[in-house]
């Protein structure tokens, strides 16, 4: 389910609305919970367009992380650097999907490399 929130730092966003899958101890499950997995927030970010502005406090809300775990995925390379807007710390959407793009890229070709090594070894 989809739904715009509107009071997110004055910026309009698509989130996805988390599932409330439930445990027998009362405890949210995030295993199965579709909106949580990297695809889904993959796929959530593909629908902004390119130009969508997105401050830490959204991104945070569509990784279903705190904000403190994103600027460590951004210090760890995972999440490409936000620049300041309006004293705000800001993506946009072409951005990081741009950014998840080129590293799987890499992470290819990494493996292509690992083959062509272990083959060359095993010959």
């Amino acid at each position: 389910m989809e739904k715009t929130n509107e009071n997110m730092n004055d910026v309009n966003v698509a989130v996805a609305s988390p599932l409330e899958t439930v445990s027998p101890q009362g405890v949210q499950d995030p295993i199965e919970n579709e909106a949580m997995s990297s695809s889904g927030v993959y796929v959530e970010l593909a629908k902004l367009p390119p130009n969508t502005p997105i401050d830490l406090k959204a991104l945070a809300k569509i990784l279903h992380r705190h904000p403190h775990s994103v600027k460590r995925a951004v210090a760890r390379g995972e999440l490409p650097p936000g620049a300041r807007f309006i004293g705000r710390l800001t993506w946009t959407a072409g951005a990081i999907t741009k950014h998840l793009e080129d590293r799987m890229k890499i992470q290819a070709e990494k493996a292509v490399q690992f083959k062509r090594q272990i083959e060359r070894l095993s010959a």
